[in-house]
């Protein structure tokens, strides 16, 4: 029975020195002002088991007043032993999260081959999410370069005026149990935490995160032109980053 999440994440942007440290791991220390909810990051140590299991990134959850974690409809933390979600837990949650944060818009994609709901869920900065339509056709303007004329310096000026989006599916087969908590978890992380972290931590971490409080778009925007600007020969690949995952069965 298949069903299907996706997370378009609008990447706000990533601070970082020179394309050389931006292929360089920068060790993340997490900021002490930042709020963390001590049972839940409690539950991540004890399901994890050994420290060398998880990542700085992950090894603590941030605290929210007015946002829920996956906790609120699952019970426990995302992934705990002997706990699937049905889909329709999934899609619970992520609406919570859209009614209590203006980072969060939940979209319904269509319908399985079985009449099930499938959803996509945009998160991203309030700034970003005001301009959302606008953001997708300069983005659809790049993925198909004949309606700019294949024209350079079209291309240039779109690239500094967008958001590059990152696309994570989850949920595809249904033996497979890990996406469905993980995208969760993962959307209330983004919904929430406030570290503005280096662009290597997005793209070669195991961590998906993007800066909500400083607008560093442009760097990331030059940081990506060269890919984006393949999307104007057809016979190369997008620069928009995506990650497959899993599901639950319902």
């Amino acid at each position: 029975m298949k069903k299907f999440v996706a997370l378009m994440l609008l990447a706000g942007g990533a601070i970082f020195q020179s394309p050389l440290a931006a292929q360089q791991t920068q060790p993340f220390v997490r900021d002490p002002k930042i709020p963390v909810d001590a049972e839940y990051t409690q539950k991540i140590k004890e399901y994890t088991t050994e420290p060398f299991f998880n990542s700085p990134l992950t090894d603590y959850l941030p605290a929210s007043k007015t946002v829920p974690t996956p906790k609120a409809v699952l019970g426990d933390i995302a992934g705990a032993p002997g706990k699937l979600p049905y889909a329709e837990e999934v899609y619970d949650y992520m609406r919570r999260l859209e009614k209590a944060s203006p980072r969060v818009k939940v979209y319904s994609i269509g319908k399985t081959e079985e009449g099930r709901e499938m959803i996509a869920v945009a998160i991203a900065s309030e700034a970003i999410m005001a301009k959302l339509q606008d953001n997708g056709a300069r983005l659809a303007k790049l993925a198909d370069p004949r309606t700019i004329n294949m024209d350079d310096a079209q291309a240039d000026a779109l690239v500094n005026a967008t958001t590059p989006v990152y696309y994570i599916t989850g949920t595809i087969h249904s033996p497979e149990t890990g996406a469905p908590t993980a995208l969760m978890e993962l959307a209330y992380r983004l919904a929430v935490d406030d570290h503005c972290l280096p662009f290597q931590h997005c793209v070669h971490g195991r961590s998906f995160r993007r800066p909500l409080k400083r607008d560093c778009r442009g760097l990331l925007s030059k940081a990506c032109a060269n890919g984006l600007r393949r999307l104007k020969r057809p016979s190369r690949r997008s620069s928009t980053r995506s990650t497959s995952g899993n599901t639950s069965p319902n």
